[in-house]
């Protein structure tokens, strides 16, 4: 949720869940696995929608380098990251 709503990749992202490797590792941590996270973790996805849609500009997904001499600070108030309290 968070890189498809938070970040500038969006629904495009899907695709990648759907090649070989991706399915490779979904049985690696075995299927029951995925299926019982994704269940537990829907009671995060309306906190994770309401932080994405809070958030004043996305975060860059593949042009991400110019960041990464950038004081983590400063980073948060140019996106309205906030942490979890």
């Amino acid at each position: 949720m968070w890189s498809l709503f938070g970040t500038s990749a969006g629904f495009g992202l899907l695709a990648a869940y759907r090649l070989p490797e991706s399915k490779e590792i979904y049985e690696t941590i075995g299927w029951g696995s995925v299926v019982s996270t994704a269940v537990r973790m829907m009671r995060l996805t309306p906190i994770t929608l309401w932080r994405c849609f809070r958030m004043v500009k996305r975060w860059p997904w593949s042009q991400f380098d110019r960041y990464l001499d950038v004081p983590l600070a400063q980073i948060r108030r140019e996106y309205g990251i906030r942490l979890v309290a």
